[in-house]
């Protein structure tokens, strides 16, 4: 799925976003992590949104799949275009709302290795890291969405 203004659409070859970008595909990670209000993400685990990205369509004379002409496996890591994320309150009305920048710089720790340097939002609830970037010139940007919570810290006690 992807947005459009407060329109959602699904996955389709081609869709605008809001500033014009063209989402080629919207992915949405299944895991669901969860964090205490106003905690501060970064580098380490457990407290962490990231993005590690793949390549398995290495195309240098060799099959467009994982497996080469040797029968072995390669899985390559790289770094996109650009890359940027974005957060979004999910409510109850199936709404949602930016939280703060649009276009925020995660930090790049080594190749294909991103995780977002962020605060969790004060307001508990739901919402939703979105990835956007773009492998290569001439082609459309790719979003990932993966799922948080916020929690508020009067639940653990």
């Amino acid at each position: 799925m992807a947005i459009y203004g407060d329109a959602t659409f699904l996955d389709t070859t081609h869709i605008f976003d809001s500033t014009g970008i063209i989402i080629a595909s919207s992915i949405l990670k299944p895991e669901e992590k969860s964090f205490f209000q106003d905690t501060i993400l970064g580098s380490e685990e457990p407290l962490r949104l990231d993005l590690f990205l793949i390549d398995r369509t290495y195309t240098g004379g060799y099959w467009d799949t994982t497996m080469l002409r040797d029968s072995t496996k390669w899985d390559r890591e790289f770094n996109p275009i650009w890359i940027t994320y974005s957060i979004w309150q999910d409510s109850s009305t199936e709404e949602q709302y930016l939280e703060g920048y649009r276009y925020r710089e995660p930090v790049n720790e080594s190749v294909g290795d991103y995780y977002a340097t962020m605060e969790v939002p004060h307001e508990p609830g739901p919402y939703e890291i979105r990835w956007r970037y773009l492998k290569e010139p001439e082609v459309y940007a790719k979003e990932i969405r993966e799922p948080f919570n916020s929690l508020s810290k009067t639940d653990a006690t």
